[in-house]
């Protein structure tokens, strides 16, 4: 339930009243004002301002309190706003995004109709070509081959080396002597 206008007035002039004086006051001052925008807060110090018996009181008072609360709210709803855009563009990309969804699942239904049509095409063409090949007789072959002949179980013949005489076995007298390097 909204706050009386009247009754919210009252709560925040006394708020800025009492937030002139000690610091119990202020303390106090600063509970009543807790919860009211900005500009309402600058207005009840216009309004304190102007009750005083300084000259230009009413001037100062609104440039030091009003002029800001005044920018800051305006700044708020600068922010305001840009939420509010941002919250339409992912509210619409969802939607996007849902759509696009929807038309994949509809063209992943389509391709498994179309596969499992191509299924029951591929099956009756298997089903006719074994149909056919048990009317059709076999073609007569060509001159028979003979079969391969089976491994032999002889290990294959290895190429022969020549064997070298050990350099011991020659008798010393025969033997050269190692070539200088």
């Amino acid at each position: 339930m909204a706050e009386n206008p009247l009754m919210l007035l009252g709560r925040v002039l006394g708020g800025v009243v009492l937030m002139q004086g000690g610091l119990g006051p202020q303390v106090l001052g600063q509970l009543l004002i807790l919860g009211t925008n900005e500009v309402a807060v600058a207005g009840a110090t216009v309004v304190v301002a102007a009750t005083s018996r300084q000259r230009n009181a009413v001037v100062q008072a609104a440039i030091r309190t009003a002029v800001p609360a005044i920018a800051i709210q305006s700044l708020i709803q600068r922010d305001l706003a840009r939420l509010e855009a941002r919250e339409r563009r992912e509210q619409h990309a969802a939607r996007v995004a849902h759509a696009d969804v929807k038309a994949l699942k509809q063209s992943n239904c389509k391709l498994k109709d179309e596969r499992n049509h191509l299924s029951l095409r591929l099956n009756e063409a298997t089903m006719k070509l074994t149909a056919l090949s048990s009317v059709v007789p076999p073609t007569p072959a060509g001159p028979a081959v003979p079969p391969l002949a089976p491994p032999s179980s002889a290990r294959p013949a290895r190429p022969r080396t020549k064997k070298r005489k050990p350099a011991s076995s020659a008798p010393p007298s025969k033997r050269r002597p190692p070539r200088p390097k």
